[in-house]
């Protein structure tokens, strides 16, 4: 009654046993996504500072960048661009 697929399966003849099986997978993805809904909701923030090491200038500097970006306004493509700019001028090291 959950997934409208396993029901249209149902009906349209499929095996009982492809339709339980069906249903117990289902079961089995819901639960592990239940579970992992409440991990997720116990993560802490990306820039919360009391959490990590504070940033550097480089950093703070992307992170300004990034922030007065519109991305409303622009497109996936520009926004594609922006991040190679970004890298390009070595304002940000992930290796650093």
């Amino acid at each position: 009654d959950k997934s409208y697929g396993i029901e249209v399966a149902k009906l349209a003849g499929l095996p009982a046993e492809i339709v339980s099986r069906a249903r117990g997978v289902l079961s089995e993805l819901e639960s592990k996504h239940i579970q992992k809904t409440k991990v997720h909701k116990d993560q802490i923030e990306l820039f919360e500072e009391r959490n990590h090491r504070p940033l550097n200038e480089s950093e703070k500097a992307v992170l300004s960048e990034i922030q007065g970006l519109d991305v409303n306004n622009m497109t996936p493509l520009e926004a594609m661009q922006k991040l190679e700019d970004i890298k390009q001028k070595s304002l940000f090291n992930p290796e650093a």
